[in-house]
């Protein structure tokens, strides 16, 4: 009974080595095992007569992009390890191509594309693992500088508010303003000294 998973690029392979010996739909199928509707709409792929592995998997994956957005990780968001990537540079030494090292890894194809980016000559595990290791820090680094915005921020918006408080109120203890701005205590008392030295020097 044939199986109704998805096509694969060497099931792509075989069709079009078929297809060029002038094989029907139904022979197709039979030979890899799927149903003759499906053969029939993958052939639909390509113009009538030139059917085309590559042309065939490019297709599919950019339907497959803007199904479920792009650069999708087939594998469940899990990125390559070093392991992955020495065999990543072996594929590329014994001449796999990027629909072959996807279909192995079970990726979308641009996300070996932008892996094999991260070299600048030739794919070497070594330098791409560098690469992933330093935008793994760069990333941390931005969200650590995002968090400590964000905090000083906050801070910022904290001190104005006590400082609108005493203002207003200059014999305000921290009670007060903890009443009045609805801020934790600890908040107002992390600045109420320094806030309350500052309007009182003036």
């Amino acid at each position: 009974m044939p199986t109704y998973k998805p096509l694969t690029y060497d099931d792509r392979k075989i069709i079009e080595k078929m297809c060029k010996f002038g094989a029907s739909s139904q022979e197709i199928a039979d030979t890899i095992d799927k149903t003759y509707s499906t053969i029939y709409r993958e052939l639909r792929r390509c113009p009538l007569g030139k059917y085309s592995a590559d042309e065939a998997q490019m297709d599919a994956d950019s339907k497959k992009r803007d199904r479920y957005g792009n650069g999708i990780n087939t594998s469940k968001g899990k990125w390559f390890t070093y392991e992955d990537r020495i065999e990543i540079e072996h594929m590329i030494k014994e001449g796999k191509t990027v629909w072959e090292i996807a279909e192995y890894f079970d990726k979308s194809d641009l996300s070996v594309r932008r892996e094999i980016k991260r070299c600048s000559g030739e794919y070497s595990a070594e330098e791409a693992q560098k690469d992933a290791l330093k935008a793994k820090e760069n990333q941390q680094t931005a969200k650590k500088l995002a968090l400590k915005t964000r905090m000083e921020s906050k801070e910022k918006e904290y001190k104005r508010i006590i400082r609108t408080c005493l203002d207003i109120n200059p014999q305000a203890d921290i009670l007060d303003v903890k009443i009045a701005t609805g801020f934790p205590i600890e908040r107002v008392e992390k600045y109420y000294d320094e806030i309350h030295k500052e309007l009182v020097k003036k």
